[in-house]
C-alpha cells in the first residue's frame, strides 16, 4: 500500500532535496483523488490527479539516476496521448497540413521513445509477470510497433481518414501493454 511504501522510503535519501516534497505531493494527490471519488462528481478528474503521481515518480527516479523500465512507457504516454486526442478531435474534412505536421512531429517523438522501450533490458525478476503476461507483453509490443508504422504510412499518404484511423489505433495496444504491470485482481472480486 502507499502508506507502507511512504513509511519505508520517505527518509530514504538525504541527497535529493526534492525527495520528501515529491512524497508529500503524492500524498496530497491521493487525498485529492480520494475526495473527488467520494464526492462522486468527476472520476476523470480523479484519474488526471493520479496521473500526476506517475509523472512525479518518473522525474524523481530520473533525478536520482534510478533506471526503471516503466519510465520509458510513461514518456511514451505523453506523445501517444497527444496523437490520440488530436485525432479524436479531428474531422477528416478539416485536417490541415499543420495538423498533419503536428501529428508527424508527435509520431517522431513517440517512435524514438518506442525504440528505447524495445531496446531496454526487461528484468522480470523486478516485475514478476506470469508466462501469460510475458507473452502478452511481446504481443502488445509488436502490435504497438505495427500501429506506429501504419500511422507513418498514413501520414505519408496524406489520406485524412487513414491518418485519423491510424492515429487512434496507437492507444489500445499501448494501454493493454501498460496495464500488464498493474495488479487489478481486486476488480475480479
Amino acid at each position: 500500500s502507499w502508506k507502507e511504501f511512504r513509511a519505508k522510503y520517505y527518509d530514504y535519501t538525504i541527497t535529493d532535496s526534492q525527495w520528501k516534497n515529491d512524497f508529500d505531493s503524492v500524498e496530497n494527490s491521493i487525498a485529492e483523488a480520494d475526495s473527488i471519488v467520494n464526492s462522486g462528481t468527476d472520476l476523470k478528474a480523479a484519474h488526471e490527479t493520479l496521473e500526476g503521481i506517475r509523472l512525479g515518480f518518473m522525474e524523481l527516479r530520473k533525478r536520482n539516476n534510478m533506471d526503471y523500465y516503466i519510465d520509458n512507457l510513461t514518456d511514451f504516454h505523453g506523445s501517444m496521448e497527444h496523437i490520440y486526442h488530436s485525432a479524436d478531435d479531428a474531422d477528416p474534412a478539416s485536417l490541415t497540413d499543420a495538423d498533419i505536421d503536428d501529428l508527424r512531429s508527435s509520431l517522431t517523438d513517440a517512435s524514438e521513445i518506442w525504440a528505447l522501450i524495445t531496446a531496454a533490458e526487461f528484468d522480470n525478476t523486478v516485475f514478476k509477470l506470469s508466462d501469460k503476461k510475458l507473452n502478452d507483453k511481446d504481443m502488445y509490443m509488436k502490435k504497438e510497433a505495427s500501429a506506429l508504422k501504419n500511422m507513418e504510412a498514413a501520414l505519408n499518404s496524406k489520406d485524412a481518414e487513414k491518418i485519423i484511423k491510424t492515429s487512434l489505433a496507437i492507444k489500445p495496444a499501448y494501454a493493454k501493454f501498460y496495464s500488464l504491470f498493474g495488479d487489478f485482481s481486486f476488480l475480479e472480486k
